[in-house]
């Protein structure tokens, strides 16, 4: 991947495409150079166990990565490193196959995801079906990053802000992505 897509590490974001797209690379390539200036965690249920963040963990820039194995931890990991940020030390959580933890949010959650920002919490959301996540988290994303998408209802959530942003996404190569909304200069 030759270019990053802008996005501000203490907003809501979202990268949605199938399985092989490009997506959890385009995450953690994203991560990596926003750990040179902030703290970055990786929650991903698919890698090596590691449910929490390490005892004494600090909200120092550099990259924490973490494979929960069930939503509940997922969720947990997400907490914890909410209440670790503030507008001194933020933290942005990329929340790899976030369809597994944030189908159905606990009030918690979904306190994190509203009121995150406030505290320094940017968070990006990657997975394979946009739809899969409840829609009241979906609502909170500012800019999201599509890569190739086929299914029929992902597809439906994205032509209710372009058709024809819709209609370009199952054609996407590997690797390739678009920004919506749209990203101009």
């Amino acid at each position: 991947m030759s270019r990053l897509p802008r996005l501000d590490p203490a907003a809501r974001s979202a990268i949605w495409g199938v399985s092989g797209s490009g997506k959890s690379t385009l995450a953690r390539e994203i991560a990596r150079n926003w750990a040179q200036t902030r703290a970055v965690v990786v929650v991903d249920p698919t890698g090596p166990d590691a449910p929490a963040l390490p005892k004494g963990w600090t909200a120092t820039p550099g990259l924490t990565p973490l494979s929960p194995a069930t939503p509940d931890e997922c969720s947990a990991a997400l907490l914890s490193a909410y209440l670790m940020s503030s507008t001194q030390t933020p933290v942005t959580v990329i929340a790899d196959e976030a369809p597994h933890y944030l189908a159905k949010p606990s009030d918690a959650v979904l306190k994190v995801i509203y009121q995150g920002r406030h505290r320094g919490l940017g968070l990006i959301m990657a997975g394979q079906r946009p739809s899969a996540v409840a829609p009241a988290v979906r609502s909170q994303v500012t800019k999201t990053i599509y890569m190739r998408l086929t299914d029929r209802a992902d597809l439906n959530i994205v032509a209710a802000s372009s058709r024809d942003l819709a209609a370009a996404l199952p054609k996407l190569n590997v690797g390739e992505w678009q920004q919506w909304p749209l990203q101009f200069a």
